[in-house]
């Protein structure tokens, strides 16, 4: 991989199946995903993510 745009694209591919940008992860210390969300411009929804 040349840069580390495209590190973290194929990562992101590969462990949540997904290339929206930006894309959030909520993870256990044990490495276990717990939440994901996409892109929204809706504070609310994003807000629902976080708790």
């Amino acid at each position: 991989m040349k840069t580390y745009g495209a590190f973290y694209s194929k990562l992101q591919e590969e462990h949540f199946k997904n290339q929206s940008q930006p894309y959030f992860a909520i993870i256990s210390i044990d490495g276990k995903i717990l939440k994901t969300q996409g892109f929204t411009m809706k504070k609310k929804e994003f807000k629902k993510f976080l708790k």
